[in-house]
């Protein structure tokens, strides 16, 4: 694999995203990469055939199409995204806000009236939080990110629109000075995977 097929994108000494223009799957032994937590990037088209490649399957996030970064104003906070071109799909990876009610967009439009749905929460993504109070998380989010909400110190509501079990039991989340709402029929979903809150309230 040359250098110019694969770009590693690493964020210190972490390495978070890999970028990978080869748009057929090359033989790779397992133990080629140490960990698979890192988001692959390949051409559009080509996911299916690394979703089944050896060594390749075994990463746990593979985007299609171009990784590019936006910022988007909604409700008058900023959020920050990392978006897969060819998936139409984005992961929010930060905020800006002064705003006590902030709730997350299931999809936003790029410049070019392109829309793109929010799929993940990434990791510390509301580090800048520390003023929001009532927060909502969109049924369309699938994956949170590790300490993700460490930075809503004030929070006192969290809504949480995702319905899905296996979403629910692969994304818990622990904030127990918070009260949390969720959707009717998956209190016990919520409670059994082990959500963490101070009060946990259906619909």
């Amino acid at each position: 694999i040359r250098s110019s097929d694969l770009v590693v994108v690493t964020p210190g000494s972490i390495v978070e995203d890999i970028v990978n223009k080869l748009v057929e799957p090359v033989a790779i032994n397992e133990n080629v990469f140490s960990k698979y937590t890192a988001a692959m990037y390949v051409p559009i088209g080509s996911r299916i055939k690394y979703e089944k490649a050896d060594g390749w399957k075994n990463f746990k996030t593979i985007y299609e199409g171009e990784k590019k970064d936006t910022s988007v104003v909604y409700s008058g906070t900023e959020f920050y995204y990392e978006c897969a071109t060819g998936d139409k799909t984005a992961i929010l990876t930060g905020v800006n806000t002064t705003e006590e009610i902030v709730a997350v967009p299931d999809s936003f439009a790029m410049n070019d009236s392109t829309y793109y749905k929010v799929i993940a929460i990434g990791k510390a993504a509301f580090k800048n939080g520390s003023s929001i109070r009532n927060l909502t998380i969109p049924v369309t989010v699938s994956k949170i990110g590790e300490k993700a909400f460490d930075g809503c110190t004030n929070l006192v509501v969290m809504a949480s629109k995702i319905k899905e079990d296996s979403v629910i039991c692969n994304n818990v989340v622990s904030m127990p000075k918070t009260s949390l709402y969720v959707p009717e029929g998956t209190l016990d979903s919520y409670t059994k995977a082990g959500w963490n809150f101070a009060y946990i309230y259906e619909g």
